[in-house]
């Protein structure tokens, strides 16, 4: 790949990092939301407040995601074209898991232990899905 065709602008560069932390800042509310259910008493309330930043914090990355990817030349779009794929792919397992939260918080009752299990695996994407955004900044060079 021909790093000098995908080079990040500085606007670029800036989204990314942007983008790198908010999937970060959303990992670790899933991690939070993963610890709220270990406690003695599951607290649905806190757990839906948590639900609810990380829905927030969401729809903030992915807007920025798109910010990103509107700024892109078509050069830079065809050559991150797999990466951006993936990523694609790994926000619909992100919304699907933010659906079984809903369902499952939106209970009279909800079952401490689906809730953790389902922030374990929306920590797992978000992990996945910061992993892409830092490849994809070192395919556009920049640094870390």
């Amino acid at each position: 790949m021909d790093r000098q065709r995908i080079r990040a602008t500085d606007q670029q560069r800036d989204q990314l990092r942007d983008c790198t932390q908010t999937a970060d800042r959303i990992r670790e509310q899933a991690r939070d939301m993963d610890r709220l259910t270990r406690s003695k008493t599951f607290e649905a309330a806190k757990a839906r407040q948590q639900r609810d930043q990380i829905r927030e914090q969401l729809r903030t990355m992915e807007q920025q995601h798109q910010q990103l990817m509107n700024g892109m030349s078509q050069e830079q779009q065809a050559a991150l074209r797999n990466r951006v794929e993936r990523m694609s792919q790994i926000r619909e397992r992100v919304n699907n898991q933010l659906g079984r939260l809903n369902e499952e918080l939106a209970k009279p009752d909800p079952n401490g232990k689906q809730v953790r299990k389902t922030a374990q695996q929306l920590e797992k994407e978000m992990n996945r899905w910061k992993s892409q955004y830092r490849s994809m900044e070192s395919e556009m060079g920049v640094k870390p």
